[in-house]
């Protein structure tokens, strides 16, 4: 056996630690983020805009910070720098929410530590194949991954046992967890992680990548087969996640009346389970049923799973929901992935192409979010924010009528042909 790469294999540790970090960040960026906001400012708007407000400088600091770690050249590598500042100052940001009073500064604090990290995600994704190569990115991101899930469970397991609803002074201890472990990975990260030898001559590459107006990238990506359809049913669908993206949690805390420790409780049963049932029923499915049939019915299951949702009396029908409609996603995303990579910019280095593809969805969510927001609090009725993502689920199905397929079925496997159409397009 050849001799193990000495800077691969400590990459890999300090890629596994990394994770951690937006583990940690995840772990309570949602419910308890929200149930912490809520107790400065109850309206629906309000809390809506405090988690939300990131987003509106996003669709600038994803491909600017692309483009900046694409040209940044250092003795740690390109992304390294990136990834630990960002996770270091998630920590401490994620801390002074336990510090500051007031809801403005709440807000500042909150803004800085999600664009923090968004610039962590972005490179944290281009640099997993620039450090273990084209023939090896995929299995290692799907370990640094499983191992990142660590910290969300501990995160998690303090919620269950010292969360008290009532009692907001045992809130701060999970904020303060999470800061302290995203601080700590932020240095581990930038003492281990380092590129490989051919992230070097990528480096080089896209330094002299010729730049291209936007207009003609544009252009160019709305060329290909189905891609405007494709993008706007896009669209669609990330706007109908985004307008119920937090004001679902004060539903179910105000009107299920189901808190943290529930919330948390049903967040991990339908985490990792729904993902296999996607997966485990989704490939069955795509095989069964033609890629129209998807195209059209999976959303329209979603809108139908959205508007039962309106009925909910209990945080465990919505859990029974997310199982029914994991396989139809799972399928939808088999079937019509090959055709939505397309649309991936193809100017420039990863990290700018990876921020470009980001910022419109960004801004998509957001906007709904609000709608939904404000609605809620004109009406007092949270329940209508199921009313945005089933009407979204049927403008998408709607507009995926449109979308236009071969007439034959190709015969290969459809998990092959994808994982062999994105082998080609990561190598070019």
């Amino acid at each position: 056996m050849g001799a193990i790469d000495g800077k691969r294999v400590r990459s890999f540790i300090g890629l596994s630690v990394g994770l951690v970090g937006p583990r940690a960040n995840l772990a309570v960026s949602g419910v308890l983020i929200t149930l912490y906001v809520q107790q400065r400012s109850s309206g629906a708007l309000a809390v809506t805009f405090a988690l939300t407000a990131n987003r509106l400088l996003s669709w600038m600091t994803y491909p600017i910070a692309g483009r900046l770690s694409d040209r940044t050249r250092s003795r740690i590598g390109r992304r390294t720098p990136y990834m630990a500042v960002s996770l270091i100052i998630m920590g401490a940001a994620t801390w002074m929410f336990t510090v500051v009073q007031g809801y403005w500064l709440l807000v500042l604090f909150i803004v800085i530590a999600r664009q923090a990290a968004s610039v962590f995600t972005l490179t944290n994704v281009a640099v997993v194949p620039e450090v273990f190569g084209r023939s090896r990115w995929l299995k290692a991101l799907v370990l640094t991954t499983a191992l990142g899930t660590l910290a969300s469970l501990v995160i998690k397991a303090t919620v269950i046992t010292t969360w008290k609803q009532s009692m907001p002074e045992t809130w701060n201890l999970p904020f303060q967890v999470a800061a302290v472990i995203m601080g700590a990975v932020g240095v581990a990260v930038l003492v281990l992680v380092r590129e490989s030898k051919a992230a070097s001559f990528g480096a080089a590459a896209d330094r002299k990548a010729r730049a291209r107006p936007a207009g003609a990238e544009i252009r160019e990506i709305l060329e290909a087969p189905n891609a405007k359809v494709l993008l706007a049913g896009s669209l669609l669908f990330w706007a109908g996640l985004g307008s119920t993206a937090y004001v679902a949690i004060l539903f179910f805390q105000r009107v299920v009346h189901a808190g943290a420790s529930a919330q948390t409780i049903a967040g991990l049963v339908s985490g990792i389970p729904t993902f296999l049932i996607g997966i485990l029923l989704g490939i069955p499915l795509s095989r069964a049923l033609s890629r129209r049939q998807l195209a059209i019915g999976a959303p329209l299951i979603g809108a139908l799973l959205a508007g039962v949702q309106y009925f909910d009396t209990h945080i465990w029908q919505a859990v029974a929901l997310a199982f029914i409609g994991a396989p139809f996603v799972g399928a939808y995303i088999i079937v019509l992935a090959p055709y939505l990579l397309q649309l991936l910019p193809r100017a420039g280095g990863l990290g700018e192409r990876l921020g470009l593809v980001l910022s419109p969805f960004n801004l998509v969510g957001v906007a709904l979010a609000y709608v939904a927001a404000t609605v809620v609090d004109v009406t007092g009725n949270y329940r209508l924010i199921w009313v945005f993502p089933a009407a979204t689920g049927i403008a998408h199905a709607l507009v995926n009528t449109r979308l236009r397929f071969p007439v034959h079925r190709p015969k290969t496997d459809m998990v092959a042909k994808l994982w062999q159409w994105s082998v080609v397009q990561t190598e070019s």
